[in-house]
């Protein structure tokens, strides 16, 4: 992972937090749900295939290590 200042670390981790449903880890549905209602729309096809590409332990969901990743490489 590319080397981030905290503050920068902790700002990716409040959207992270604001997606989640409390469990750790972001699936393609709360995903999908999050950037709806936030005016960037998007399909459940796009969400999916986000969750694929960074799902990096191929569990089906995104944790915090995996979220940071996404948005930095």
């Amino acid at each position: 992972m590319p080397k981030l200042s905290e503050k920068a670390k902790q700002a990716i981790l409040t959207v992270f937090d604001e997606i989640d449903n409390g469990d750790g880890k972001l699936t393609a549905d709360e995903l999908f749900r999050y950037l709806n209602k936030n005016n960037d729309p998007v399909t459940t096809d796009e969400a999916k295939a986000f969750i694929t590409v960074f799902d990096k332990d191929k569990n089906g969901t995104i944790d915090r290590e995996e979220f940071i990743n996404a948005l930095v490489s």
